[in-house]
């Protein structure tokens, strides 16, 4: 790759003595470029714009290409470094973390590459905005959804031995329509996950971000009680506005041992309350044992689950179906290449019951009904 460097937020040349980006005023580390436009795996993809940085890596929109024709859109996370030797350790721990992470909560990892010593990762694009940006749109039964929804995802990569450690609202993107729920959730960023290894073991240090993390993730004994504790930490700032701890009291576990959760609104339900109270203990044995989804659901189904909304349209429909097929075909094993086919199957027929598909997709209709019986 080029020796030139780019700021990873608006894409502008910088120099490497440049503190802020001479563009848009954006203090981080440079990345290796020019990115615009530029095409990766040997042509398979091309940059379009950026997406955002954080912590170690920046994502960028890109189109999946094959034989110079569009598969739709792609997002691609490099390292923010501007000169990597080798592949980072953290690279190949996000890799491994989300290829264990196939939940339809979660985003999925569709490959990884390294072109002159520079890694990348390449993942579905989640074409909706963070829960940061989204939650002032949510109503309550809303926001227990989201909340139900982040635990069912993060259940499932703790049973396969993964801990995410970094869940906060910028990394839940919110889908509005997939699924005909008012609020679809798509966990982001394993960049500091890690790989449990016990109860109380890790294989890698503490990382994360003030605010949403527990004493014992700083201290180094983080586990999966962690993520419940990110969890209420979210469910709090839905519900208030406000996170429930100052960020940098993590640091000083003897004085967050002292602290009293803070009260939650008057006219939050009790057993909501009592739920969000828990998953903030700063004691971890005295959290829930694992992600709260069941009390959740059954909040949700006791008569304030959230009213679907109109179902989608059928360009959304064929836009789905279309990138479920892509998807199959990047699946990671049986199991999940089945799933995906099968739920592409059912959304072009769907899509077909409100008219004539568009002859460019009746072929892969045609294909998704066949894969999905061989499969």
């Amino acid at each position: 790759m080029e020796r030139t460097l780019c700021c990873p937020r608006c894409w502008r040349t910088v120099s490497e003595d440049d503190a802020t980006c001479p563009s848009c005023g954006a203090e981080e580390r440079w990345i290796r470029g020019p990115l615009a436009g530029r095409t990766l795996a040997g042509g398979k993809y091309r940059l379009l714009e950026p997406l955002g940085s954080g912590g170690f890596g920046c994502t960028a929109k890109a189109l999946q290409l094959f034989d110079g024709q569009s598969l739709g859109s792609v997002a691609v996370k490099f390292p923010l470094h501007a000169d990597v030797a080798v592949t980072p350790r953290e690279f190949i721990a996000e890799a491994m973390a989300m290829r264990r992470s196939p939940h339809q909560n979660v985003v999925v990892l569709h490959d990884a590459f390294v072109e002159e010593s520079v890694p990348y990762l390449v993942m579905e694009h989640v074409d909706g905005p963070t829960l940061s940006r989204g939650v002032g749109s949510l109503s309550f039964e809303e926001k227990l959804y989201v909340g139900l929804q982040i635990a069912d995802g993060a259940d499932d990569f703790h049973a396969k031995g993964v801990v995410h450690c970094d869940l906060k609202p910028d990394n839940i993107a919110l889908l509005p329509w997939l699924d005909w729920k008012p609020t679809f959730v798509k966990i982001l960023d394993f960049g500091v996950a890690c790989t449990w290894s016990g109860r109380r073991g890790w294989r890698d240090g503490w990382s994360g971000t003030p605010g949403f993390c527990p004493p014992e993730q700083v201290t180094g004994g983080p586990s999966p009680l962690s993520d419940v504790f990110a969890l209420g930490v979210i469910l709090f700032w839905m519900f208030t506005g406000a996170l429930p701890f100052a960020p940098g009291l993590a640091a000083a576990p003897d004085l967050f041992f002292r602290q009293e959760v803070p009260p939650l609104p008057d006219d939050l339900p009790g057993e909501v309350v009592r739920l969000v109270r828990r998953c903030l203990s700063p004691d971890p044995d005295k959290r829930y044992p694992r992600m709260p989804t069941e009390p959740l659901r059954g909040f949700l189904n006791g008569g304030t689950g959230p009213v679907r909304t109109a179902p989608p349209d059928q360009k959304t429909l064929l836009a789905t179906a279309k990138d479920l097929f892509i998807e199959a075909g990047l699946a990671s094993s049986e199991e999940e290449r089945t799933t995906l086919y099968r739920r592409s199957s059912e959304l072009f027929t769907q899509a077909e019951a409100m008219g004539p598909l568009p002859g460019g997709l009746v072929g892969l209709a045609k294909n998704a009904r066949r894969y999905s019986r061989l499969s």
